[in-house]
């Protein structure tokens, strides 16, 4: 992969995100706990496009700030515990690796995140919860008792202002909730579900990624009334939206349906492999075509 810099950032900085940018294993069945949990699709043109692959620098600062804070953390370890250590899990043909954040000697598994407030206010967590419960697997497999799993995430873009003034905002920077364990049975069938889809994509029969591995958003509906700049109501389909306005708007009331098309996030903003992925390709033009006409009278 070609690190680039586009905004001209200094050059200690360029090196640092290279030495984070680690590229798959050689061996095509050994997979990192994160590439087991993601998408299939993902992982194969990833292997097979490594070296044409280009990100730059600036995408990739967030995730030097969080691999900073997992080295504080490994700094800080002590005696009971054990921080950032490299476990590995056989299953078949396929090797698993990981690096469980911090295990405590009571049987606390900790897995620490550095992400915007906005994940915990309206982020989908179940990528978390499958993530830390593969590492509690693993620890388990290597005689380590996990009792208590939990999420820690430091909120780089967390404001103390709105934590004054909004009961639902988060009221400090770091946020740290209880996910539930599952038990070994439970893991385990979910470990061998996702290695026979990836032993699928592998032998060839790429599936394509789904609606919440593309971080879809759906198209919405606005009524928006006369001159307002703030929608009346939002709904999800054009019908309701009509609906909703024949219903509660007087009928001189002037109104129009403002389209509002749904956008597949991760294609169009964060997947690398974008250039080599035909259902991200074809899921972005639908979405540009969308743009052009987002507005429906009456």
């Amino acid at each position: 992969m070609k690190i680039t810099n586009r905004h001209n950032l200094p050059a200690a900085l360029v090196t640092a995100v290279s030495r984070y940018s680690a590229p798959p294993y050689q061996d095509p069945h050994h997979l990192r706990v994160t590439e087991l949990i993601g998408p299939p699709q993902i992982r194969v043109l990833t292997h097979k496009r490594w070296d044409d692959m280009e990100e730059d620098v600036v995408d990739r600062i967030w995730a030097l700030l969080g691999s900073a804070v997992h080295e504080v953390l490994h700094q800080g370890r002590d005696a009971n515990t054990l921080t950032e250590e490299q476990l590995t899990l056989q299953v078949g043909q396929w090797t698993i690796s990981g690096h469980p954040d911090l295990y405590e000697q009571d049987g606390t598994l900790s897995d620490w995140k550095v992400k915007s407030v906005w994940g915990i206010v309206y982020g989908d967590r179940g990528a978390e919860e499958q993530q830390v419960n593969v590492y509690a697997h693993m620890l388990r497999a290597h005689g380590f008792p996990v009792n208590r799993l939990q999420i820690v995430s430091i909120l780089r873009d967390w404001q103390q202002r709105k934590a004054q003034y909004d009961s639902n905002y988060p009221q400090c920077p770091e946020n740290t909730r209880t996910v539930p364990l599952w038990d070994s049975a439970t893991a385990q069938a979910f470990i061998e579900a996702r290695l026979m889809l990836h032993s699928a994509a592998s032998d060839g029969q790429l599936p394509e990624c789904t609606s919440e591995e593309r971080w879809e958003k759906p198209t919405t509906y606005a009524v928006m009334k006369g001159t307002n700049k703030r929608a009346a109501r939002v709904l999800d389909s054009d019908a309701d939206a009509r609906r909703w306005a024949m219903t509660n708007l007087k009928p001189e009331e002037k109104y129009c349906v403002d389209v509002r098309p749904g956008e597949n996030t991760r294609c169009q903003s964060y997947c690398r492999c974008l250039p080599w992925c035909a259902q991200g390709q074809a899921l972005v033009a639908a979405g540009q075509e969308g743009d052009d006409a987002n507005d429906t009278m009456p």
